[in-house]
């Protein structure tokens, strides 16, 4: 018992991470998406 929830502790940290870095990818996706834009208007 106490490996498993070792492991799964390990995996929903490494899934958080990638989570966070994801969502930060996307954000500055978005605002260079957003620049562009209102450079072309």
């Amino acid at each position: 018992m106490g490996v498993r929830s070792m492991e799964q502790e390990v995996l929903w940290k490494s899934l958080m991470m990638n989570g966070s870095i994801v969502m930060f990818w996307r954000q500055s996706m978005l605002e260079k998406y957003v620049k562009h834009k209102k450079r072309r208007i």
